[in-house]
């Protein structure tokens, strides 16, 4: 149960890195 915490944190916070990165790319 702990583990599927931990993937689910960590896939949401790459899929943050990645909107994040997307947003800086329409700014420029």
């Amino acid at each position: 149960m702990f583990r599927v915490f931990i993937l689910f944190g960590f896939g949401f916070y790459l899929m943050q890195l990645h909107i994040s990165g997307d947003i800086s790319k329409y700014i420029n």
